[in-house]
């Protein structure tokens, strides 16, 4: 089955267009007009695309059921809405840095009163093969 839109949009052989009961195919429309759910007859899939840029897919569809976390997945994705996804992975990524920092400080932490304890034992002076130790221990 052959389908022509009017951008000149021409289904593949292999796809179908997909409609279910609760007019989810509807929905999906309803949040961009290019957007397409079809069925895969090939891969027995269903797959969200983009009739604007032909031949390419923007969802797979990840399980068997098509549902409500299709519309909230595209909703949280859509261009609009690129702020506060790209504010949210800037969160994320200065919390894994931070996270990061903690861990490299309280390593040097432990190394330094590694250091300062056996200066202790040592008389309270250090030789060159003991500060040669310490760097050894604290590559690993």
């Amino acid at each position: 089955m052959n389908c022509f839109y009017d951008c000149g949009y021409i289904l593949k052989p292999e796809y179908e267009e997909y409609h279910d009961i609760y007019d989810i195919y509807l929905r999906i429309k309803y949040i961009n007009s290019n957007y397409r759910l079809l069925y895969n007859r090939n891969k027995k899939q269903c797959e969200i695309h983009n009739i604007a840029q032909p031949f390419s897919t923007l969802i797979v569809v990840w399980n068997e059921s098509i549902d409500m976390r299709i519309i909230e997945y595209l909703f949280n994705t859509k261009v609009e809405n690129s702020k506060n996804i790209f504010e949210m992975v800037e969160t994320q990524n200065t919390q894994i840095e931070l996270e990061n920092n903690k861990k490299i400080c309280e390593k040097t932490t432990f190394f330094v009163n590694e250091a300062l304890n056996l200066a202790e034992q040592k008389s309270g002076t250090l030789t060159k093969k003991d500060l040669l130790d310490i760097k050894k221990y604290m590559k690993e």
